[in-house]
């Protein structure tokens, strides 16, 4: 065999045996790298990842009913757990750290109910705040709110499902349950006039519920949301800006019963106006 020959074979045999290692040594790194992509994947959609769920499953749930008042230590860790499992939300924290969040409950129509409602309206406009509003099925039997339902929709905030004020819902069966919040969201879509409308939130009223009751809500396409500061509706506006001040916190969700506010957008507007001097108001995504 020839010299160059010789050569040409040993530089052969090396640029083989250093494409085999450096293919070794990349298929080696590269297994774990895509095993860690793929668990922190996994694990970032899992808290967003709920199970459909049946009837049946449903029926198997506890239906003991619980109060929310604010903290989730007053209930046992399986049904808490349960919960989260079915998309229930307790803390504003877990959906954005960077704004706090405005919820407001109604209850029955007429009355002052409208107008209450647009002096809600009015100083969220004049402050640039976000809001959702949870809705209840006595407020919309009247047709007089579908004014104040279109304007909530323009003006960029959310609507949410409260369900009934009158009925015990902690008694319904699970289609009458689940019926009740379907004929909510029906009927708001018609009064706005649009069947897009979407009410991805729920809080039952007086934040009474059980685990299959939140898991009906969930099937009915809403995630329950409660609230981690409560004003109390008969405080009136008096201490509105001090308790907005002074229990915010980033993230939290801030409930204000429309009645509370007695029509004075002045006041609330004040409130609003300190708050934001620390945070952004947005409505839950």
């Amino acid at each position: 065999m020839r010299k160059s020959q010789i050569i040409s074979l040993v530089v052969l045999l090396v640029l083989v045996t250093a494409v085999i290692w450096i293919g070794s040594f990349t298929g080696g790194n590269s297994n774990p790298t895509n095993n860690s992509n793929t668990s922190s994947a996994e694990t970032t959609a899992e808290p967003e990842a709920t199970p459909e769920i049946t009837t049946e499953e449903i029926l198997e749930l506890p239906n003991k009913v619980y109060t929310w008042s604010g903290s989730d230590g007053e209930i046992d860790r399986a049904s808490y757990d349960q919960m989260k499992q079915y998309g229930a939300i307790f803390d504003g924290t877990e959906i954005n750290k960077d704004a706090v969040f405005l919820t407001f409950e109604t209850g029955y129509s007429g009355g002052d109910a409208d107008n209450t409602m647009n002096a809600i309206l009015d100083a969220l406009k004049e402050t640039g705040a976000k809001a959702t509003f949870l809705i209840s099925a006595e407020y919309i039997e009247d047709d007089s709110c579908a004014p104040v339902l279109r304007r909530i929709v323009n003006e960029g905030h959310a609507l949410g499902n409260r369900g009934s004020v009158q009925i015990d819902m902690t008694n319904q069966s699970v289609d009458e349950y689940a019926r009740i919040l379907d004929t909510i969201r029906d009927r708001v879509q018609q009064l706005v006039g649009e069947e897009n409308i979407k009410m991805k939130y729920f809080r039952p009223f007086g934040c009474k519920y059980s685990v299959r009751d939140l898991a009906i809500a969930k099937r009915c396409g809403m995630s329950t949301v409660f609230w981690t500061v409560n004003y109390a509706q008969e405080n009136g506006l008096s201490g509105l800006k001090g308790s907005m001040t002074g229990t915010l916190k980033a993230g939290g969700i801030y409930n204000i019963p429309i009645y509370a506010t007695e029509g004075n957008s002045n006041v609330l507007k004040d409130a609003i106006k300190a708050a934001q001097e620390k945070y952004t108001f947005a409505v839950l995504p």
